[in-house]
């Protein structure tokens, strides 16, 4: 899987691509690429998302958004796998 963040970010796997179009969608997706492989916080997100002041119902709109990548990523490592993006 390939992704690309300069310009327009998109999602490159098995020669398809998918564009992230939604902007605060775009900024989960980031901060989530730039600390691969480490524990991302709500209030992490939420912060970027927002600039530090979070809307009200932050919390389930970042769900939304996890949810949504999820979908849009599917399993890594093949069929039966674990999802790329686990959110609490």
């Amino acid at each position: 899987m390939w992704f690309g963040v300069l310009g327009v970010l998109d999602i490159r796997h098995e020669g398809a691509v998918t564009a992230v179009s939604a902007g605060k969608q775009r900024a989960v997706l980031a901060v989530l690429l730039a600390r691969a492989n480490q524990v991302v916080s709500f209030g992490e997100l939420a912060d970027t998302v927002w600039d530090g002041a979070p809307a009200a119902g932050a919390r389930s709109t970042i769900r939304n958004y996890v949810r949504v990548l999820r979908q849009g990523l599917g399993p890594v490592g093949g069929r039966g796998s674990s999802p790329a993006i686990r959110g609490t």
